[in-house]
């Protein structure tokens, strides 16, 4: 594996592991002052088209792209494939079978997501970008409803930002998904802002 996709992949996982971190926290928090969690829609199966974001049925636990202990390499048939978000429950299913590991839904997320930016970043021309970018807004317009995986909106939007910097013309639509994220997306993509310094 070239160090430009190991660089990729590490600091996807890095963001999603501490932004992972930050959420549980907080889940922890609600849970102990009796918070309720919220249940989750199902919209569609895992199966989808380059464009559109997928989401797993509610209970499923998401098929991993790539193992976790497969080889670290990025599968370049993952940069045409659309992205699939796994469901808060799965993630949280994962961690209560294995709570010293990062969930197999998360790094497979966090692989597939990695293979796309380079795609997207290594193109000639802009259009895989503007699709993925679409993707990733698609992400970000689950909103303040339920099922919706703060810490992956988080990772959404940081890599449509990271696109929006070498794609001048995502700028503006950048922009406008930061200043459209729910507030806890934003709490915690400042904390990254401030982490980053």
């Amino acid at each position: 594996m070239n160090s430009r996709h190991s660089n990729t992949l590490l600091a996807g996982l890095a963001l999603l592991l501490f932004v992972f971190a930050w959420y549980s926290l907080g889940e922890r928090e609600k849970a102990k002052s009796g918070a309720q969690t919220e249940k989750s829609e199902v919209t569609n199966d895992a199966v989808a088209e380059p464009g559109v974001i997928a989401r797993t049925e509610a209970g499923a636990v998401a098929t991993p792209i790539a193992s976790p202990a497969a080889s670290p390499a990025l599968a370049p048939e993952l940069a045409s494939k659309a992205l699939v978000l796994p469901l808060i429950e799965n993630i949280r299913q994962e961690v209560a079978e294995n709570p010293h590991h990062t969930p197999p839904s998360l790094i497979a997320f966090a692989q597939h997501l990695a293979a796309r930016m380079e795609h997207a970043e290594g193109s000639s021309d802009s259009r895989a970008a503007r699709v993925l970018f679409e993707e990733l807004a698609q992400c970000m317009s689950t909103g303040h409803g339920a099922g919706r995986v703060p810490q992956l909106q988080v990772s959404c939007l940081t890599n449509a930002e990271r696109l929006a910097i070498k794609y001048p013309e995502l700028r503006d639509a950048a922009k406008k998904l930061r200043e459209q994220a729910p507030q806890d997306v934003k709490t915690l993509m400042r904390a990254l802002d401030q982490a980053a310094g």
